[in-house]
């Protein structure tokens, strides 16, 4: 059997694919949680996303804004209002209409009294959530 000799090179799909992306590798200034920006450019894992450089801020846990758009792990989250959203915790966001698990909107959640209680679980004052589903019994 013929051993297969190591690659000198390591493509960005294999680091992409192995979850192990280092941070220095990035384009322009690392900004944390995958994300890095140039003077005209925002990236996530080195894929040029469309964001606006200039107003461009991490948040957390794969959250990051410009001052139009909400992102998470690099993709829009769709209608998520910039000016009112806020990370939570366990994944878990809202802004003023919605609420949301892991960049996708959790569907017919009441956001005003949504909350979060830890270990995946949410709540509003009708259901309770586990990692942005919601429990049926």
């Amino acid at each position: 059997a013929s051993e297969r000799k190591p690659n000198k090179t390591t493509s960005k799909s294999m680091l992409l694919s192995s979850g192990r992306f280092p941070e220095e590798l990035l384009p322009g200034n690392s900004l944390g949680f995958g994300y890095s920006k140039t003077n005209f450019d925002v990236y996530y894992l080195g894929k040029k996303i469309d964001a606006s450089a200039s107003s461009f801020q991490v948040l957390s846990f794969g959250y990051a804004k410009d001052a139009f758009n909400i992102y998470f792990e690099g993709a829009e989250v769709k209608d998520a209002s910039s000016g009112t959203f806020r990370v939570l915790i366990d994944g878990y966001a809202k802004d003023a209409f919605n609420a949301y698990y892991r960049g996708r909107e959790i569907p017919n959640c009441n956001v005003r009294t949504f909350e979060c209680m830890g270990k995946g679980v949410a709540r509003d004052d009708e259901n309770k959530y586990y990692l942005g589903q919601k429990v049926v019994w």
